[in-house]
């Protein structure tokens, strides 16, 4: 209710020359750490219902406020999540899937691809994922409408977010 407006208008802004680069990053970045604070604060509350997620941002994406949001949320109702941040190789997805074999990969589009670029790396992320379901979201899904490989979902908003959330969190 107060993050997500107040940062979609410093993106306006930015665009419309209104406020230079440093103010835009300085204002996200106090953001990205009130977040940090709080997923620190959370206590560990999973059990052996507890679903897993793996948490990055493609190769060149580098806006992860959204991504610390969600990793909130499922920290906040006994996830295991394991965050890996911005800019990850998809072989590095790989490699600790390979470990953690996580039920969920979540990530996010927010300014470096483009309609096509989206389309094939969403193919060969879940053709790679064929056991996870992969949950997608960010700025440039908003007007994506192209068919979804089946085992990835497009997360319109933080409250479908949370929907889904409190779907699959075990009940202790």
């Amino acid at each position: 209710e107060i993050i997500t407006p107040f940062l979609i208008k410093v993106g306006f802004l930015w665009q419309a020359g209104t406020i230079t680069p440093a103010q835009e990053h300085f204002a996200s970045n106090i953001i990205r750490q009130k977040l940090l604070v709080a997923i620190d604060g959370l206590l560990p509350n999973q059990n052996e219902k507890s679903k897993s997620y793996i948490l990055f941002l493609p190769e060149a994406e580098q806006h992860e406020i959204g991504l610390l949001y969600a990793y909130y949320n499922l920290k906040k109702h006994n996830q295991l999540v394991t965050y890996l941040g911005a800019n990850v190789p998809l072989q590095s997805v790989d490699e600790i899937n390979s470990t953690h074999q996580a039920d969920y990969l979540v990530t996010s589009f927010t300014s470096s691809y483009s309609g096509e670029k989206i389309k094939e790396y969403l193919e060969k992320l879940a053709g790679k994922f064929k056991k996870q379901t992969i949950l997608i979201f960010g700025a440039l899904l908003e007007n994506y409408n192209e068919d979804l490989p089946g085992n990835v979902k497009k997360i319109n908003n933080t409250s479908e977010f949370q929907q889904l959330i409190q779907e699959t969190t075990p009940v202790n």
